[in-house]
């Protein structure tokens, strides 16, 4: 019957010093003690078995927590080694036993002698990383973490710390994580982030703190430092003619060209679109900016080949110097680029030095685009009409339409003043859509008058034709004012061209369908691409105003303006003669087959009121 309890004579318990009644138990059934001593003592030790049963229970889930453990480790790619105190080695993980290739003993067999030097052996600083040991020589409590590279070319991160319970030192656990991949995208990022994605050159942001290390080394060394700002002269030709695919190709070519001509001690970057920057370092005059902008330009001459096609392209560039013309980075590329829209206004295919007096024009420029949006704002715009008269019987066409700014002291401020500068930024738009709607208003207006089906002529910028929404808005315009597109006539000057042909042929196609005319103005001082006048339809060709002067003295001249008139007849075209000042340029314009006329000595520029004045009805003298 105590054959079960005989059985605990297996246990031996580790704890019965702990128990003091279970080793009295175990003492009387050795001595064969009598069943009541038996039954009082092992009612004494019931609790001692229930705690056994409760510790065999928790060592049970704690074996099962130690497996859950050893298989998450095993899971992870970051290597885990674990040592005692004093450094012998305790266990590692499976990432661990591959990375110093020990995953074929037994964990059992491996000691710190095994682990230590299988690790040194992989890594390319293994004296670095000794340091870091001794370390925890001096203090075993220390958190460790750096990164170590590989023989192999990879590189680890590192992390360890001590094992603590209560204060009491228990050893200590490493953790390497292969991070090469990480550093390789970070590496990517970090390039991407400096570097132009179509040329892989130094973009804007890497190309100013280039500038400033090359500031602060000039001024140790009290050297200059020269900016030269490129921009490609009609790039958007070759991008509309050609694609966007072929564009980019053109522009890798050039930036190809480009560096061609660099110095290896200076450098070349691409900052945005067709505007690439170089900065020409170590030197005491302007002598190798020159030397850099003469290469530049020479080798510009030669037809540039990209895949089986061959381009013709110049370039603009503006140069400004530290310190000269100014201390600051930023300051210097903004100079530069100024001095590159010089150079472009002198004809373009040269180069400009800076000059203060630009900072003064480009001030002016952004007073002026202040003042003309505040003018938009408070009614100071307003249209005057200039007639154009048929010479065969003396009767008015139509009339063209002339903005006006009239500033609030009284001031008028010239055409050729202001479209410039609202071309070169979004006022354009804004500017064509109110002389748009103030036409339409006069249209309106002259219903039932002698001016009711006399056409208006508007002038249109290359920036309103370049626009994605300017058919839709024409139209909107015109339906809101309810206004018939053949009372319309737009006039585009022949730089237009050279915007890319197509889209503007498509806008032209989309406003002829509501009857809306288009005369080419200007003609003769543009491009003059006879092609583009097969491509466009065109109603009205008006000769510009500097072919007329000076025919009666000027028998060239004379010629030049017949040879344009010509050209109308033959294409069947509406000539119109501008600026029409003199008698003698009337009589000219009377022998010939040029019928139409316009200018100060027939009618000068009249506002809507004045205009309404006049009696059409009569011939006007």
């Amino acid at each position: 019957m105590f054959s079960g309890y005989n059985s605990l004579a297996n246990y031996e318990m580790k704890s019965r010093s702990k128990h003091p009644k279970l080793e009295a138990l175990f003492n009387a059934l050795q001595q064969d003690e009598p069943v009541s001593v038996l039954k009082s003592l092992l009612h004494e030790t019931s609790e001692c078995f229930f705690d056994y049963d409760l510790q065999l229970r928790e060592l049970d889930e704690l074996r099962k927590a130690y497996v859950t453990l050893e298989t998450l480790l095993d899971t992870t790619k970051e290597a885990v080694f674990s040592f005692k105190p004093g450094g012998d080695f305790d266990r590692m993980n499976s990432a661990g036993a591959k990375l110093i290739k020990l995953e074929n003993l037994p964990v059992e067999t491996i000691t710190a002698e095994d682990t230590l030097p299988a690790l040194l052996s992989l890594l390319a600083k293994p004296d670095q990383f000794l340091l870091e040991l001794d370390r925890i020589a001096s203090d075993n409590t220390a958190i460790l973490r750096g990164f170590t590279p590989f023989k192999d070319g990879r590189e680890f991160e590192y992390y360890s710390l001590p094992k603590l319970r209560h204060g009491e030192y228990l050893g200590r656990v490493w953790c390497l994580r292969d991070i090469t991949e990480i550093r390789r995208k970070d590496a990517l990022i970090e390039h991407q982030a400096y570097h132009d994605n179509l040329t892989d050159l130094p973009n804007r942001t890497l190309m100013l703190a280039s500038l400033e290390h090359a500031i602060s080394l000039a001024k140790r060394q009290n050297k200059r430092v020269a900016v030269l700002f490129i921009d490609l002269d009609d790039f958007k030709k070759i991008n509309d003619a050609a694609g966007h695919k072929q564009g980019d190709n053109f522009l890798i070519a050039v930036a190809n060209r480009i560096k061609s001509c660099v110095r290896e001690s200076d450098t070349f970057g691409r900052i945005g679109g067709d505007e690439f920057l170089i900065v020409v370092e170590d030197l005491y005059d302007t002598s190798g900016a020159d030397e850099t902008y003469r290469r530049i330009l020479d080798n510009f001459k030669q037809p540039l080949n990209v895949g089986k096609y061959s381009y013709y392209v110049s370039c603009s560039i503006g140069i400004s110097q530290y310190p000269q013309d100014n201390m600051d980075p930023a300051g210097l590329v903004r100079q530069a680029d100024m001095a590159m829209y010089e150079a472009k206004r002198k004809g373009k295919n040269t180069y400009c030095y800076y000059h203060p007096k630009m900072e003064k024009q480009a001030l002016n420029r952004l007073e002026i685009e202040n003042a003309l949006r505040h003018g938009l704002n408070t009614s100071q715009l307003f249209l005057e009409y200039q007639p154009e008269v048929d010479l065969r019987n003396n009767r008015m066409v139509g009339v063209e339409a002339l903005l006006r700014w009239q500033l609030p002291d009284g001031t008028k401020k010239s055409p050729e003043e202001f479209i410039p500068i609202a071309e070169k930024s979004a006022l354009i738009g804004v500017l064509t859509k109110f002389v748009l709607s103030e036409v339409c208003i006069s249209i309106r207006s002259w219903r039932g008058t002698p001016l009711q089906g006399i056409p208006i002529s508007v002038n249109l910028s290359g920036k309103d034709l370049q626009s994605p929404t300017f058919s839709a808005e024409v139209i909107a315009i015109l339906n809101n004012y309810n206004v018939p597109g053949d009372q319309l006539i737009f006039e585009i000057t022949e730089s237009i061209f050279l915007e890319g042909i197509s889209n503007i042929s498509q806008v032209v196609n989309d406003l002829r369908t509501y009857g809306i005319r288009f005369a080419i103005d200007d003609f003769g001082t543009g491009y003059s691409s006879f092609r583009y006048l097969q491509l466009i339809e065109i109603d009205f060709i008006k000769i510009d105003k500097s072919f007329i002067r000076h025919v009666d003295s000027n028998p060239q001249q004379a010629a030049i303006a017949k040879s344009i008139i010509d050209i109308g007849v033959n294409l069947e075209v509406s000539l119109i003669a501008e600026g029409i000042e003199t008698e003698t340029e009337l009589d000219f314009i009377k022998s010939t087959k040029c019928y139409i006329v316009q200018g100060n000595l027939i009618a000068p520029p009249k506002t809507p009121a004045d205009i309404l004045k006049m009696n059409f009805l009569d011939k006007l003298n």
